[in-house]
């Protein structure tokens, strides 16, 4: 289908009003337009009068005046040209004496012509008009007396004007009038012209800039770097790209809502800009996503110099209306010309290298590889995948028991999640939870998580199984889902189980990141009866401070304290100081990765209460599980 464009006019073609009344083009002086045109006045009043002798007979006197006149006038604008072309610059002196000169020619045309000489008084209008728009307001003043005084002489002498004072006096009325109209005119014309070049410059603003942080958005930021990347190819130099998102934002904007996140936004682009020069981009480019690029020679020391002290910089506790809350960031690196030559390639490479950092743990930077597209697009792969797996039930059941430290009995299991894959068999977390957290599968995950647990659990309960405490962990997403408490109720409700079977795992950065709202989560939380776990606890920020205040009951030691006990001194007195500090805390305190009698002797003496790892028993299915604590087989595993 053909679609007919309706040609729009250029505006800057001029047409032949502009040359005589407006101002010059760009390329040529005020005074060479007023000259030129000068020169083709003289030049058709020339060849009019040639023409008018040629078709009418002889010559008169006052016919050869005039093309005396015309000659001479055609002459002087010629020699005033060549003069403006040597002498450039403008001469007020050189400009009124031209406008003298112009008024002086029409008023002896009046005069020679009597009241005839009438049809030349459009001419003082131009004079004074056409200077007045070149040369600006000052001009159009000073050439509007003169017309005035000369034409008043020219009137004076003559015998036949002085017959018509009427006339007189109607004419240079008109030529008082008629400057102060144009004046008038000119200056709402100025007016609109302003409020119109202002309004272009909002509208482009608003194409280019961010409403909510004011920044460069992606449009202007691509434009720069295009116009960075031409400028460095031609110089030899380097730039260096930084993708920046805002760890957890979603959680946080869902939380307190949109216009709290928007403030959030702002006060990040403040502290991110406050670690930039004057001349380097920062540009937002959506949602928590912003953009940097640097110019110069950056070697890959130097731009880690600066994604540090952006991290810096932007990482802390932000505060509005009375909420408190930690935000940190994750940076992705790019350098032209080693990981892309244009624009979309450095970009997307920025973008995937922030990913890795997310994916490593957030609160970091990364720099891009080539080994990293081919991640991302397995993980968007998966993505697609998940959505399908959860339909088609592709989804297990798995248990890792947790057992007294003393006794070796079995008292709980933490409640895991593996993955049937059609075509790559039992799939761990590892393989898939990320690209589950970076989409809204993680939510759909949980919850189903949470209803094979307590389904699994009421099973329990029917068939008079032992009483175990079951933990489920939970997302920092699903944790601050509004309507988390009501789901939790419901199928708690549904499921009938005694809800004090069940324990809810969350790590030390939801704890932290989210902690005014945690503090209401938990309470309810407690209100239905449930357990609360720390999980990791010692990976992240570990502040006794969060520990005193909120009703935790079990501390859970990441493993990477535990591995190298009793071996690491070091190691030891953490684990034993994290023990002891829980205790006072009134809270039982679980070991994670156990995996030798040494170090489960160990934790016994240090009176550790529970254990969990490969020296039990690794994930089982909840069938296996089931007949485990029917037969206590980790007990008689543990005991040999």
């Amino acid at each position: 289908m053909t679609i007919a464009m309706t040609e729009i006019p250029d505006s800057n073609k001029r047409t032949l009003l502009d040359y005589l009344f407006f101002r010059s083009p760009e390329e040529i002086l005020p005074e060479q337009a007023q000259s030129l045109t000068r020169i083709a006045f003289a030049f058709i009043a020339i060849l009019l009068l040639v023409g008018y002798d040629a078709a009418f007979g002889p010559v008169s006197q006052v016919e050869r005046l005039a093309m005396l006149v015309a000659f001479s006038y055609l002459l002087i604008s010629i020699v005033h040209y060549i003069a403006i072309r040597r002498f450039p610059r403008t001469q007020p002196w050189r400009i009124y004496s031209m406008i003298i000169l112009d008024h002086a020619i029409v008023s002896m045309a009046t005069y020679a012509f009597g009241t005839a000489g009438a049809v030349f008084y459009p001419f003082y209008f131009w004079v004074t008009v056409g200077n007045g728009l070149r040369y600006g307001v000052g001009y159009l003043h000073g050439a509007a007396a003169i017309s005035i005084v000369l034409f008043l002489i020219a009137t004076r002498m003559s015998s036949e004007w002085q017959q018509q004072p009427q006339l007189i006096f109607g004419l240079a009325t008109g030529m008082v009038l008629m400057p102060a109209f144009f004046l008038s005119l000119l200056r709402q014309l100025g007016r609109t012209n302003a409020e119109l070049r202002q309004e272009i410059l909002e509208k482009e603003h608003i194409a280019t800039h961010d409403s909510i942080t004011g920044l460069p958005n992606r449009v202007l930021l691509e434009d720069r770097l295009d116009y960075a990347i031409a400028n460095t190819a031609r110089l030899g130099r380097e730039i260096a790209v930084f993708h920046i998102d805002i760890d957890s934002f979603k959680t946080v904007n869902d939380t307190y809502g949109h216009a709290f996140g928007d403030e959030l936004l702002i006060q990040v682009a403040r502290r991110l800009r406050d670690c930039q020069r004057s001349f380097d981009t920062l540009a937002r480019i959506g949602g928590d996503e912003f953009v940097v690029f640097l110019q110069g020679n950056h070697q890959m020391t130097q731009a880690a110099s600066f994604a540090d002290r952006m991290a810096e910089y932007a990482s802390g506790h932000y505060h509005h209306k009375g909420v408190d809350v930690f935000l940190s960031i994750s940076i992705g690196v790019a350098q032209y010309p080693n990981d892309g030559m244009d624009t979309a390639t450095l970009l997307r490479n920025a973008e995937t290298a922030m990913y890795r950092a997310k994916r490593e743990g957030g609160s970091r930077y990364c720099f891009y590889d080539t080994n990293m597209s081919r991640e991302v697009t397995e993980q968007l792969t998966i993505q697609v995948e998940l959505r399908k797996a959860l339909n088609a039930n592709q989804f297990r059941l798995f248990f890792q028991p947790r057992i007294d430290a003393k006794t070796c009995r079995i008292i709980g299991a933490e409640a895991l999640v593996r993955w049937q894959h059609p075509t790559r068999g039992l799939l761990e977390p590892e393989a898939f939870i990320h690209a589950a957290e970076e989409s809204d599968m993680i939510l759909s995950l949980d919850r189903w998580l949470l209803d094979a647990v307590c389904r699994e659990v009421s099973d329990w309960q029917n068939k008079g199984l032992p009483f175990l405490l079951v933990s489920v962990n939970v997302s920092g997403r699903q944790f601050m889902e509004s309507d988390y408490i009501e789901t939790l109720r419901k199928i708690i409700e549904v499921t009938h189980i005694d809800q004090t079977q069940l324990a809810l795992e969350i790590t030390e950065g939801t704890l932290i990141e989210h902690s005014e709202q945690v503090d209401t989560q938990f309470h309810e939380i407690k209100k239905l009866g449930l357990k609360l776990m720390l999980d990791d606890f010692g990976t992240r920020y570990s502040s006794l401070n969060y520990l005193k205040r909120f009703p935790v009951d079990t501390l859970k030691i990441d493993r990477s304290f535990i591995k190298d006990i009793p071996g690491s001194e070091d190691d030891c007195a953490l684990v034993e100081t994290m023990i002891n500090i829980a205790h006072r805390l009134r809270m039982d305190v679980c070991a994670e990765g156990v995996e030798t009698t040494q170090q489960l002797r160990w934790l016994r003496d240090k009176q550790c209460d529970t254990i969990q790892g490969f020296l039990a028993s690794r994930p089982v299915a909840a069938e296996a599980f089931r007949h485990m604590i029917a037969h206590r087989e980790t007990e008689k595993l543990v005991s040999s």
